[in-house]
């Protein structure tokens, strides 16, 4: 992965993320729901705050784009898909069928 494809993937984390933000937001001002609604969309935020900096912390230390699991590049099309990838396809289907073996 190049330096623009890492600063491609910085700005399609932080526009998720804001985009996320915003709706949230609205939420809060907007939505008829109760407590455990707000509260709710406020654990997904966080959740999504923690991704951010994760995504951050890797692209610094240059590890972003690769599967925790096995080392191997993730892809930039899965990336594109799916920004917050841990794992390449090959692992993330290896760990599906262990999680379904276990059910």
């Amino acid at each position: 992965m190049n330096i623009e494809d890492i600063n491609k993937f910085k700005g399609i984390i932080e526009d998720s993320l804001n985009k996320l933000s915003s709706r949230v937001i609205d939420f809060e001002v907007d939505s008829d729901g109760d407590e455990c609604d707000e509260m709710q969309a406020n654990v997904i935020l966080d959740i999504a705050y923690a991704e951010r900096d994760r995504n951050n912390t890797k692209i610094k230390n240059m590890d972003y784009g690769y599967c925790e699991e096995c080392g191997e590049d993730i892809g930039l099309k899965r990336l594109e898909i799916f920004p917050d990838a841990k794992y390449c396809v090959i692992c993330a289907e290896k760990m599906e069928k262990e999680i379904g073996k276990i059910r």
